[in-house]
C-alpha cells in the first residue's frame, strides 16, 4: 500500500513534534471561577420542538422550529420571547456571516435546496448558483468571497465554488465559479489564505486546498472533517489506514502532521479554559472528556455517561449526557476545568444545547410522548443555599461505551424529519 506524503512526513518526524505530550490520568487545571447555576427553568411562550441548528446574529439567537409537515422554520429569541420571521425558508442550516449578513442554505417552497441571505429582516434566495443545486457547507475566504459546494448538475458528483462579490450586496443570484469537482467533498474550513477539504473520489480520499485562482492536492489517503483554529493552528480529526482516527494539526505551509498520543476518534473540539476540550475514546474505552494544552493530553475521569455536545457558558463547559428522552438517568453536566457537577431535574432528553447571552438554552421533554419544549439554566448567586435549592448533585463516577450519536447535531425522538442532515432530506425536493 502506498503511504501518503503526509502520512510519512508523520512517521519520520513524529518523535520530534513539539506538540507531542504524553497521556495524562486526571490533572488540574488553571485557576477557574465556579458559576452555581439554577434548576432548568422552562421559557414560556416559546413554540413546541426548537429545533435542529441554531446562531446568535446581531444580538438574537435563531432557531429553527418544527411547525409541522414540512416546515422548519427559523425564529428568532431576544431572551424572553420568539418572534416568528415571515419568508423563512425551511431547515436553515450552515450559517456564517458575509458582507455583515447570515448566509445559509435552506430549502425553498418547492423542497430544493438554496443560498439564502439574512439582513436581520429580510430573506432574499440566491438562486440560479449556475444551475447547481444542494448548496452546502458555506466558508468565507481571503478576500471576501464565498465558497460553499453544491451538487453539479453537468458532470455528476459535487462541485466547491467560489464567488466573488467585494461589495457586492445579494440581490436574487450569485456568480459562482468552479474550484474542482468530486464524487464527494467535506470538511470545508479557512486556514492561512486557503480553504482546506477532503475530496473522494472511488472512495479513495484526498486532502486539498483552494483560493480564488487554484486548487492544490496536498496528500492523498487522508480524510479530515472541518476541524477549528486554536493557538494559531489548524487542529482537525483525520482518518486513514495506517494510523486511524486521530487529532491532526497544520501550522504552517501544508505540512499537516498527526498529534503524537491522540486518543481515538477526537470530536466536538472545543476552546476552553485555555485549552483545547473534545469527547474521544476513553482509557477504558468509553466516551470521555479530553483537553489538550498544546503538549499535553488529559483524559478527565468520572465524567458524564453518554457526553455530547460541548458548550461553553461562561466559565463552565457543558455537556448534555444519557441522551435519551426514554429514561430519567440523563440530565446536563457541568466542567469548571477541574471537577464536573451532575444536574438531574423533570427535564429529560436535553439537546440542542446553545450558549446564549451567558445561559444555557436547549431543548427537552417532562414525558417521552410531550412534544419538546424550550428551557435555560441561568447563573445565580453561588452561595450555599443556593447550590441546595437547584438539585444539582455530585459528578458521576462512570463513563459509557463509545456512542455512535451526536457529533454536531441531535436526532430529536419522536420527530421524524426535524434533524435529518441536509442529504437525507432530499426526499423533500421530488
Amino acid at each position: 500500500m502506498r503511504i501518503p506524503p503526509v502520512v510519512r512526513n508523520f512517521l519520520a518526524v513524529s518523535s520530534a513534534v513539539a506538540l507531542a505530550g504524553a497521556l495524562a490520568l486526571g490533572g488540574a487545571s488553571a485557576a477557574q471561577a465556579t458559576t452555581t447555576y439554577s434548576a432548568p427553568e422552562q421559557i414560556e411562550g416559546a413554540p413546541a420542538n426548537v429545533g435542529t441548528s441554531s446562531v446568535e446574529y446581531n444580538g438574537l439567537l435563531y432557531v429553527t422550529v418544527y411547525a409541522g409537515g414540512d416546515n422548519f422554520p427559523l425564529e428568532s429569541f431576544d431572551g424572553s420571547s420568539f418572534s416568528v420571521l415571515p419568508g423563512s425558508p425551511n431547515n436553515a442550516q450552515n450559517f456564517v456571516v458575509w458582507n455583515g449578513e447570515l448566509f445559509f442554505s435552506g430549502l425553498n417552497d418547492s423542497g430544493l435546496w438554496e443560498i439564502y441571505s439574512f439582513d436581520g429582516t429580510t430573506f432574499t434566495a440566491a438562486t440560479d448558483i449556475h444551475n447547481s443545486l444542494n448548496p452546502e457547507q458555506l466558508v468565507v475566504g481571503a478576500d471576501n468571497e464565498l465558497f460553499f459546494t453544491a451538487d453539479n448538475p453537468i458532470h455528476g458528483g459535487v462541485t466547491l465554488y467560489a464567488t466573488f462579490s467585494a461589495g457586492v450586496t445579494l440581490s436574487g443570484a450569485i456568480d459562482a465559479y468552479a474550484r474542482t469537482t468530486a464524487d464527494a467533498i467535506n470538511g470545508l474550513v479557512f486556514f492561512n489564505n486557503w480553504v482546506w477539504f477532503t475530496a473522494y473520489n472511488d472512495d479513495v480520499p484526498s486532502l486539498e486546498r483552494a483560493n480564488n485562482t487554484e486548487t492544490n492536492e496536498v496528500g492523498t489517503g487522508l480524510s479530515c472533517d472541518a476541524g477549528l483554529v486554536w493557538n494559531g493552528a489548524l487542529y482537525r480529526t483525520c482518518s486513514n489506514d495506517v494510523l486511524g482516527e486521530h487529532l491532526w494539526v497544520l501550522t504552517t505551509g501544508d505540512a499537516l502532521y498527526a498529534v503524537a498520543h491522540s486518543p481515538l476518534s477526537p470530536r466536538e473540539l472545543t476552546p476552553f479554559d485555555g485549552k483545547l476540550y473534545f469527547l474521544a475514546q476513553g482509557s477504558g474505552e468509553e466516551t470521555a472528556l479530553y483537553s489538550f494544552d498544546g503538549s499535553v493530553f488529559t483524559e478527565w475521569v468520572g465524567g458524564p455517561v453518554l457526553p455530547a455536545e460541548l458548550t461553553v457558558v461562561g466559565d463552565t463547559l457543558m455537556m448534555s449526557f444519557g441522551l435519551s428522552k426514554e429514561t430519567t438517568d440523563d440530565g446536563i453536566s457541568l466542567f469548571d476545568g477541574a471537577a464536573f457537577t451532575e444536574m438531574r431535574s423533570s427535564v429529560h432528553g436535553a439537546s440542542l444545547l446553545m450558549s446564549y447571552a451567558g445561559s444555557l438554552y436547549f431543548s427537552g421533554v417532562l414525558d417521552p410522548t410531550d412534544p419538546y419544549t424550550f428551557w435555560r439554566i441561568s447563573p445565580v448567586d453561588p452561595s450555599a443555599a443556593a447550590l441546595a435549592s437547584t438539585g444539582v448533585s455530585a459528578g458521576a463516577t462512570s463513563v459509557s461505551v463509545i456512542s455512535g450519536l451526536i457529533a454536531g447535531g441531535m436526532l430529536l425522538a419522536g420527530l421524524g424529519a426535524l434533524a435529518l442532515r441536509r442529504r437525507s432530506l432530499r426526499g423533500l425536493q421530488n
